[in-house]
């Protein structure tokens, strides 16, 4: 489902304990001077007809001392929880009805020994839920996690399940007197249907009962924990002169990284930085000057109201000794900030961008051949190049170097602006629908370049006159084809185009000179795909990717004027392609008539193989490509064959394709991977009676409703981080913490305030009766986009039926792994449970049969 984008980021503010405590003391009322009571374990109270239970829960990773809420309205807000220890805290109150949100919360010596802080969120109306009387109202847990010892990123979250579960262990009369009602943006039905299903099966079960473990495999033909390991090589770029390559390279065993600078004159390399964070840009400012950027995060941060900037900027300048030798220094730039952009005209200066006090973007022109200028830099004090600041989150500039657009937010929309002496004019509104990308700036400022599929069936790369206000020329288009990015020469001139055509990434140039060396490229390297990622001011030196599906991706440098390619690194040595299979591309028609596009990776062996279909996650603007894919390569050396398929929704095959994904959830996105699987069992040696299902994110969900809607197709199915309650996503995911994203939600998946009874039809969750295969569940504790309260819910539902899921749950882990043996032990816990469903035939019993917890 993407990256991980969270809520809220919120500051403390600090203050000297007692003062603090003297302030809170006059600014909050106690709870039942604001008429809140709190109810005791065993206690039942006797609700007025204006009053409501609700039960309050804070889950957070450090403690914290009080809690406040507020009645919308109110003048002051009531303490409601103390001593929240790190972990999940819950409380019951008695309260009269109304709207409440979270109003602050106050830490003690965590940050700070010896004082106290206070984190506001009153102002986020994103925290606010109503109190229904005569009902238990439950408004989510609130989630704190702290970002740095300064910020926090504080959120709700439906955990709708452990609430009711706490509620049956400390207030059993009153949970089976009182509904329990979820009071969000969107209803929750799940309460109500889990409370009928428990009732009907008797006695309580367990609410901590573990997940079943999977099978432990002593061995594997490779090992997930060093298939998986990082990529040695990470960064690489050429200088303009095409004498200097700059790479970044994991060191082998360590989580170290090694900035190394290759002269591929003399083919001699010199070392010049060492970190235990990798460089997030490595960036040449002319021939000499190397930048380096620690921590870049992405631009549109900006445009949610993260003040900061997190990255740090260092520079490694080359020179020549009178002898002919390298010589190197390096410094840092004093102030946290983020290279706009190098000057070609001007190698010693570039344009720096730091956020000033009143988080406004400040952009100088900036000295980096001198250390003692930086050092004097002081942002704060000197003129920047964009005056005051008018709220603006990015600029881009022109060839010399000149600030030609602005970028800002505007509530929903983006502004685009061009300066008028000291004046922004507008000159673009895009609303939050647009898919418009503006990507360059001309060299004399008077063009800006964008790839959009605005009024277009495809991503096209446009070019906007800013002065007439409109798109004046197209300059790539392809039917049905999207573009991925544009290619630009030095002076800021477009010269071609990416896109994917047959899984394959293409490099597409617009004249005749720029495309003589494709021929030499293909047939340098046969049946692989290769990208030029870099190139000298004058062409004559390439830097090319070279990979195929089963090859991982190899750096070259080419020098066309001998007509000769040699490799630079290897981006995973340790990757033996002995035992990796190639994949191919399969062209299917949808019951529908829609083209598909999917790929089949068959491993060596004699008759038919077992068959794992692997739907992609998203659903909508993701795709599989014809790549080295280590998901497909490991589950190919175990002697499985991997199908993925690009159903419609998929990104890459223009608007009309995407937009056919929309809302078809459980439905035709999955008739498309029927349809792709009926062909490869008709065309292909694949064994019909061995496949198991197996997905992440959206393909987590697909792998459970394809249990559900063909019950006996499959022998497994594996879901990771999949959505089991398709209502719940709006409730317990990141993507729907804002009115702007719920639009878009709607959009992409239905509207739960109209749509309920289909999107329930189309949750595994409330289908779980007719899931009779063994399911493994796949989740980590911190997931922000697919909450684990998805794989929660089915887990007990499961239980409940008598069919328990096995399962790995991975404390800290988010949407996507992060620790190298987490991810060694979710591979290899999932290969156990494909080799004991996928077995042979007459072999095969069921996981819940044999498996213990």
């Amino acid at each position: 489902m993407g990256k991980d984008i969270f809520r809220l980021i919120v500051r403390f503010a600090k203050h000297a304990s007692v003062p603090l405590l003297l302030s809170l003391g006059l600014l909050a009322a106690s709870a039942a001077e604001a008429g809140i009571y709190a109810v005791e374990p065993g206690e039942v109270p006797q609700l007025q007809a204006d009053e409501g239970l609700l039960v309050i829960a804070l889950d957070t990773e450090f403690p914290i001392e009080t809690s406040f809420m507020h009645e919308d309205g109110a003048l002051l807000p009531s303490r409601v929880l103390e001593n929240a220890k790190v972990g999940r805290t819950s409380r019951l109150l008695r309260l009269p009805a109304g709207r409440y949100g979270w109003h602050s919360l106050r830490i003690g010596d965590w940050v700070h020994h010896g004082g106290s802080s206070t984190y506001t969120v009153s102002s986020d109306k994103e925290l606010y839920f109503d109190v229904r009387p005569g009902v238990i109202n439950y408004g989510g847990d609130l989630i704190v996690r702290a970002k740095d010892r300064s910020r926090a990123f504080i959120h709700l979250a439906n955990h709708g399940l452990p609430a009711m579960d706490w509620l049956d262990s400390q207030f059993p009369e009153l949970s089976k007197r009182y509904s329990f009602v979820y009071s969000g943006h969107y209803a929750d039905p799940f309460p109500d249907f889990y409370r009928q299903v428990r009732e009907r099966a008797g006695p309580r079960i367990d609410p901590f009962s573990p997940l079943l473990a999977p099978p432990d495999l002593k061995s594997l033909p490779l090992s997930p924990k060093s298939f998986w390991q990082k990529n040695h090589v990470t960064s690489i770029e050429l200088n303009n002169a095409g004498d200097l390559l700059a790479l970044q390279l994991k060191t082998e065993g360590k989580n170290t990284w090694v900035v190394e600078i290759v002269d591929l004159k003399s083919n001699e390399s010199q070392s010049v930085a060492r970190t235990d964070i990798p460089f997030e840009t490595l960036q040449w400012s002319g021939d000499q000057t190397l930048l380096l950027s620690v921590n870049a995060n992405d631009l549109r941060r900006y445009a949610l109201n993260q003040k900061d900037s997190d990255e740090f900027v260092s520079i490694v300048h080359v020179d020549s000794t009178a002898s002919g030798k390298r010589k190197f220094e390096g410094w840092s730039i004093p102030r946290r900030g983020r290279v706009l952009d190098v000057l070609p005209e001007d190698p010693d200066h570039i344009l720096f961008a730091t956020i000033g006090v009143t988080g406004n973007l400040h952009v100088h022109k900036l000295d980096v051949s001198n250390q003692k200028v930086l050092t004097a830099f002081r942002p704060e004090t000197e003129e920047s190049l964009n005056r005051e600041g008018k709220g603006e989150y990015w600029w881009l500039a022109d060839g010399a170097g000149h600030l030609s657009v602005a970028l800002s937010q505007q509530e929903n929309e983006r502004v685009l602006s061009r300066p008028e002496g000291k004046r922004l004019v507008e000159f673009l509104r895009l609303g939050s629908g647009s898919e418009f990308e503006p990507v360059s700036v001309s060299h004399d400022g008077k063009l800006l370049y964008a790839i959009s599929d605005d009024d277009r069936d495809q991503r096209d790369l446009v070019e906007f006159d800013i002065a007439e206000r409109k798109i004046t020329r197209t300059l790539f288009s392809k039917p049905g084809v999207d573009v991925e990015s544009a290619v630009f020469d030095r002076r800021h001139t477009p010269i071609g185009v990416r896109y994917f055509e047959d899984g394959r990434p293409v490099s597409e140039f617009f004249e005749a000179q720029d495309r003589q060396s494709l021929p030499l490229l293909r047939k340098a390297f046969p049946g692989r795909s290769v990208v030029v990622i870099d190139r000298s001011l004058d062409d004559k030196q390439l830097i090319l990717s070279v990979e195929s599906s089963d090859s991982p991706a190899k750096f070259y440098h080419l020098d066309t004027l001998k007509g000769r390619a040699s490799m630079i690194e290897d981006s995973a040595p340790w990757i033996a392609s002995d035992k990796l299979a190639p994949s191919e591309v399969l062209s299917v028609t949808s019951k529908d008539g829609l083209a598909i596009e999917a790929y089949l990776t068959l491993p060596e062996g004699k008759g038919k193989r077992p068959l794992v279909v692997m739907p992609h996650g998203g659903p909508v603007g993701v795709s599989d490509r014809l790549r080295f894919d280590r998901d497909t390569q490991f589950l190919a050396s175990l002697g499985y064959a991997v199908l993925r398929v690009n159903y419609r929704g998929s990104g890459g095959f223009g608007k009309a394709f995407r937009r056919a994904g929309y809302g078809n959830f459980g439905t035709a996105i999955e008739d498309d991977i029927d349809a792709v699987l009926t062909k490869a069992l008709a065309e292909y040696p694949l064994d019909a009676d061995r496949m198991c299902v197996l997905g992440f994110s959206y393909g987590g969900y697909s792998a459970m409703i394809a249990a559900v809607r063909w019950p006996d197709r499959f022998r497994c199915a594996v879901s990771g981080a999949g959505i089991a309650d398709r209502v719940l996503q709006f409730t317990a995911s990141d993507s729907a913490q804002t009115a702007e994203r719920r639009k878009s939600m709607e959009k992409l998946m239905g509207n739960p305030l109209t749509q309920q009874a289909e999107m329930m039809q189309t949750s595994p969750l409330y289908r779980y009766r007719e899931i009779r295969i063994p399911l493994m569940l796949v989740h980590g504790l911190e997931d922000q986009r697919v909450d684990y309260e998805q794989s929660r819910r089915m887990q007990r539902m499961l239980d409940l039926d008598g069919h328990p899921p096995v399962g790995l749950v991975f404390p800290g882990e988010g949407h996507g792994f992060e620790d190298l043996d987490n991810t060694d032990k979710m591979w290899t816990g999932i290969a156990g449970f494909l080799k004991q469903n996928l077995s042979d035939p007459t072999t095969v019993k069921s996981a819940a049969a044999q498996v213990k917890p």
